[in-house]
């Protein structure tokens, strides 16, 4: 499992297709849910993946597969894509 630190939280996350593609895609999983059940065991990685785009999922904080269980306020999508570099 990857895994980031951003402001004291830990969130773990995907990263799958071609590293070099020039275009990607963020998946937020639902409410009650995580990255594996929402995205990759209903065959979305693949998917992606096979039209020749960068796919990230991670799972939210508070979920039962996040490494941290609270997220700090100043925590964006911003801060995600400057501190994951896959």
């Amino acid at each position: 499992m990857a895994q980031f630190t951003s402001d004291g939280l830990a969130l773990a996350y995907d990263a799958f297709g071609p590293t070099d593609a020039r275009k990607a895609i963020v998946l937020v999983h639902g409410f009650s849910s995580n990255r594996y059940e929402n995205w990759k065991r209903m065959g979305w990685y693949d998917a992606i993946a096979g039209k020749g785009l960068r796919g990230l999922a991670w799972t939210a904080a508070a979920t039962a597969k996040a490494p941290s269980r609270t997220m700090p306020q100043s925590t964006t999508v911003r801060t995600w894509r400057g501190t994951c570099s896959t």
